[in-house]
């Protein structure tokens, strides 16, 4: 079955009560409030458009009231605890996990350079603060100071994640899980080899400039009008629950078909409201257009605030023109293409998973939700349908 992540070894055996675990009545028929807390540690993720590495290390606190609405009651603590656990695990499977992969916090990095090549030399810093839907991600840090003839001397970087964020009701085993707040406290750190290629490019790009002082900012960006890419990616993170609700279990033969439409389809209504377009269609469609149009109202609204003598048609335009960029970018078709996979997978594992299934079953169903060919059983996407599986383990 292969060697699982650090990630997907939380999944398996969550870590709670790290350093506490708290579980209380609030009265009767008001439900059970849960306190987790577990581990978080990724792989190293692709960032500053792929040229660099970032790896996070912390926890997430997972709070919640089990029960007390419509659906089961949960009579006991133990109950309370099971349905916390499950349902911790889908958010993060949901929510979390892609949400964190998702995000470059460095796709358009603030650094500062001072002094000149010629002169001085230059030092050159970042300051970096990004909202997420998990949080700020926030580092300081002096990544080069350049005093030729001397050689470069490269700083370190590193930064945290850290935030209390709202999420919606959910409903596991019938059961409604209500109230939920993630907090997270993750650092991460970028390896110096990494350090040593974003201030390369810098010292490459200073030298090329005959500027003194260089903030790497875009045209688009430099006039307020960028819409980054690593926003909408957030975004379709913190609505990834409609992927679950519109995906529908199907025959298997027409599952690569109705993934590739739901795909189209919330990338169509997604660029229209990046764009600036009104509201249209219904089910995927909408659920694009839905991820999209807060984006765009911000740009918008940030845009006038930089250039209040420009009329709205104008301010419009060049949103509109800024967003046709993001709508097609790697990080954002990469984004829709797993989320959707994942609604699909999810539904078509609940429905195949007994003992009438068989690995190449499932295989060939997984490439299909997720786009590339599955060539044998150690396939990490694989891994929810072994856990539901009803065959022996050795058929795995």
């Amino acid at each position: 079955m292969g060697n699982p992540s650090p990630q997907d070894q939380w999944l398996q055996n969550p870590v709670f009560g790290v350093p506490h675990q708290l579980f209380s009545a609030s009265g009767e028929g008001a439900g059970y409030s849960v306190s987790l807390t577990f581990p978080v540690e990724t792989p190293e993720i692709p960032a500053w458009n792929g040229k660099i590495k970032i790896k996070y290390k912390g926890e997430f606190s997972f709070e919640a009231t089990i029960g007390g609405k419509a659906g089961p009651t949960v009579t006991t603590i133990d109950a309370a605890k099971g349905i916390g656990a499950k349902a911790s695990k889908t958010w993060w499977q949901g929510t979390g996990s892609v949400t964190l992969r998702g995000i470059d916090i460095f796709k358009n990095p603030k650094i500062a350079s001072e002094g000149a090549l010629d002169k001085e030399g230059v030092t050159a810093k970042t300051n970096i603060s990004v909202e997420t839907p998990l949080g700020t991600v926030s580092a300081i840090a002096t990544l080069v100071e350049y005093k030729p003839p001397k050689a470069p001397v490269y700083g370190s970087l590193g930064g945290s994640l850290k935030g209390t964020k709202k999420f919606d009701e959910m409903k596991v085993d019938g059961v409604s899980v209500s109230d939920i707040s993630i907090s997270t406290e993750i650092s991460f750190d970028v390896a110096p080899q990494y350090v040593k290629i974003i201030a390369d490019e810098i010292i490459d790009g200073l030298k090329k400039s005959a500027k003194n002082v260089l903030e790497t900012v875009g045209t688009d960006a430099a006039l307020g009008f960028a819409i980054d890419a690593s926003l909408v990616v957030a975004a379709i993170g913190t609505v990834a629950g409609v992927f679950n609700e519109l995906s529908k279990a199907v025959d298997q033969k027409q599952l690569r078909q109705q993934v590739g439409l739901a795909r189209n389809l919330y990338t169509t209504g997604l660029g229209k409201a990046l764009r600036g377009e009104p509201k249209s269609g219904s089910g995927w469609e909408l659920a694009g257009w839905t991820a999209g149009d807060k984006l765009f109202q911000k740009a918008v609204a940030k845009a006038k605030s930089l250039h209040p003598d420009w009329d709205d048609d104008q301010i419009h335009d060049k949103v509109a023109v800024a967003a046709g960029r993001v709508e097609t970018s790697a990080d954002v078709q990469t984004a829709i293409s797993r989320f959707c996979g994942q609604g699909f997978w999810a539904r078509w594992v609940d429905a195949n998973h007994g003992v009438g299934t068989f690995l190449g079953d499932a295989m060939e169903a997984c490439g299909a939700c997720f786009g590339h060919p599955v060539l044998n059983g150690n396939d990490p996407d694989l891994e929810l349908w072994k856990k539901n599986s009803s065959l022996p383990e050795f058929l795995k």
